[in-house]
């Protein structure tokens, strides 16, 4: 207690503020800052009567407290954000209007407004704002943007970079670092001017970045995250379709060629996808050359028959009509291929011909039907004594009248190996009449090769003997007329 003599002096003053109201800032975040200072004094000169003590009546939220000061001739209020509180100002509560109260020892009161506006510390990290996955093409060239981060930071100031932390590309189903895209501290992507985008190589790329805040005062000034944009690669048509090797020689018996048949096959991929990868086959130009190296331009003779094996396109050749079977040589037939969107390649066959000069007549002592019944033992007799392929032109009844009146049969045949050479009649002959398969060969029936008699099956071993036995009773006969012609002369 403050002594003081009352006698002398009356309460009648009450407190007042040096000003109509009062206004402040403070900083978020801090504990226990100091806001501002109001006065106020009361005119009673008794030390008792004028002595002030200031106290909140509402508007702070427990968000502040208030302190009294002696500063005479006056008292002195501190404002101060509670030590218990802290002021965000990215909360919904920026802006304060307090009533103050200034209060003497007989409570006469004076009431102020105190207005504390929260000023913004940057203080908040950046965070990203999910970006949806983008679509570039593949072999694009552009230089503007592709696509672009976005991320956004709580403090009203604040100034954000961003910050290439990764570049991966999805290659054959698993990613891997690539580098076909670069970053602008604007969180702008674009397509590396260095690199070339490839949908065939990798379909899919992902962009990892960091965002940085520069105007950061307190804590961490990058996001807690990285942010993470998926671009698709789109597959453009720009490959053309690529043929398979051919390793075997190709050619074509031209008298057993008819329409339709298959005499050559080409296979053929595109590295694009969808219907970028669809191929169609086509022949574009059919020329002709002889033995003599002269080449002489002919009619599609051939045309493609388009079908598909799994991931490959397949054109099987094939002849338009019959071939002429005079023809020595080699037909140089243009297949191309081409892509839906008119993207094409082209390969130039040689097909050998197999001309009429290689045809072999076979002659058998057994009419059509029973040779047509061994037709497969016959023809796997052949290709055991040539090991060529046996290509059956005909099975027709013999035109010479004699031999069709007995039932004999002829067979039109041709022997040609995998590399294109075939065998003539002569060389066909001379393996035939190896004794390993002539028996076999004449047991079914074969009787000539071009004219020429093939060895006669083996008899039976009893007409051998009966042969003998007669043989040899002509021999006595003889030697006994001999005999009695002698005994008679002398």
């Amino acid at each position: 207690m403050f002594p003081f003599d009352m006698s002398q002096d009356d309460n009648d003053n009450k407190p007042e503020f040096n000003e109509k109201s009062y206004k402040f800032t403070v900083n978020e975040g801090g504990k226990g800052a100091f806001v501002g200072s109001i006065k106020a004094v009361d005119l009673d000169q008794t030390v008792g009567f004028n002595r002030i003590s200031f106290s909140i009546l509402n508007g702070s939220f427990a968000s502040f407290i208030i302190q009294t000061v002696l500063e005479p001739p006056g008292y002195r209020g501190e404002i101060r954000v509670d030590p218990d509180s802290e002021l965000d100002f990215e909360s919904n509560r920026t802006h304060f209007e307090m009533w103050v109260e200034a209060a003497d020892l007989e409570q006469k009161k004076a009431q102020v407004l105190v207005e504390v506006d929260v000023l913004d510390v940057n203080d908040e990290r950046p965070e990203f704002t999910p970006v949806s996955p983008m679509a570039v093409k593949e072999n694009t060239t552009l230089t503007d943007a592709v696509g672009k981060f976005l991320a956004h930071d709580k403090d009203t100031n604040h100034s954000l970079i961003y910050e290439l932390v990764s570049v991966k590309c999805r290659c054959s189903g698993s990613f891997q670092s690539c580098n076909w895209f670069i970053l602008d501290p604007t969180g702008e992507i674009r397509v590396n001017p260095d690199s070339t985008v490839d949908y065939e190589e990798c379909d899919q790329a992902e962009v990892e970045a960091q965002v940085v805040d520069e105007y950061t005062e307190k804590g961490e000034n990058s996001s807690q995250t990285t942010g993470k944009i998926l671009i698709n690669i789109e597959d453009i048509n720009d490959n053309a379709p690529v043929f398979s090797p051919i390793n075997d020689v190709s050619f074509v018996v031209s008298e057993s060629a008819n329409r339709g048949t298959a005499v050559e096959e080409v296979t053929a991929t595109d590295r694009d996808s969808g219907v970028n990868r669809v191929i169609t086959f086509e022949v574009t130009e059919v020329r002709f050359e002889d033995t003599f190296n002269v080449t002489t331009s002919e009619n599609l003779l051939f045309n493609v028959r388009n079908t598909q094996q799994d991931d490959k396109y397949v054109g099987i050749i094939q002849p338009t009509t019959t071939l002429d079977v005079t023809l020595k040589g080699k037909y140089l037939v243009t297949v191309r291929a081409t892509d839906t969107g008119g993207l094409w390649s082209a390969i130039v066959l040689e097909i050998f011909t197999i001309d009429e000069s290689y045809k072999v007549e076979l002659e058998f002592r057994l009419p059509v039907a029973e040779v047509e019944a061994k037709r497969a033992e016959i023809t796997s007799t052949l290709f055991a004594a040539t090991r060529a392929t046996v290509d059956i032109i005909s099975v027709e009844s013999t035109t010479d009248e004699t031999s069709r009146a007995s039932g004999r049969t002829t067979m039109i045949v041709y022997f040609v190996y995998s590399n294109g050479t075939a065998l003539t009649s002569d060389k066909v002959e001379v393996m035939l009449s190896d004794p390993q398969h002539s028996v076999e060969l004449a047991a079914l029936g074969l009787d000539s090769i071009g004219g020429t008699t093939v060895n006669p099956p083996p008899e039976d071993p009893l007409s051998y003997i009966l042969f003998g036995v007669v043989g040899g009773l002509v021999i006595v006969l003889t030697v006994l007329a001999t005999s009695l012609m002698c005994n008679r002369r002398k």
